[in-house]
């Protein structure tokens, strides 16, 4: 027998979250910043609203999957964040090399003008 009740709200949105984080990573993994933030803001929204639901009606089994699915997001959120340092290292190292020839024509230029 199937059991065709709707999900806890509180569930779906956690299973909302999920899909989202998806989103995120996907993004990251292809270092589309700007989508990244963009669905962030949204994660943000949806994690604040999560922050002031109640769950006490949710059977066992839906406190179970709400469990994974915040394993999951932790897990997502983990890897977006590595993600985002890597590049944010990468982004530092270029900076710096764009830094030191700028440094460097200053001081070559001027004295070449001379």
């Amino acid at each position: 027998m199937m059991d065709n009740r709707l999900p806890h709200p509180v569930l779906a949105a956690y299973e909302a979250l999920s899909l989202l984080t998806d989103r995120m990573l996907e993004a990251a993994r292809a270092q589309d910043w700007d989508q990244l933030v963009e669905l962030e803001k949204e994660c943000r929204r949806l994690a604040e609203a999560l922050q002031t639901a109640s769950d006490a009606a949710l059977t066992l089994e839906e406190q179970r999957r709400k469990a994974a699915i915040i394993r999951k997001v932790l897990a997502d959120d983990a890897q977006i964040r590595s993600l985002a340092v890597e590049w944010m290292a990468e982004l530092e190292r270029l900076l710096g090399a764009n830094r030191r020839e700028q440094a460097l024509r200053r001081a070559y230029g001027e004295a070449g003008g001379r």
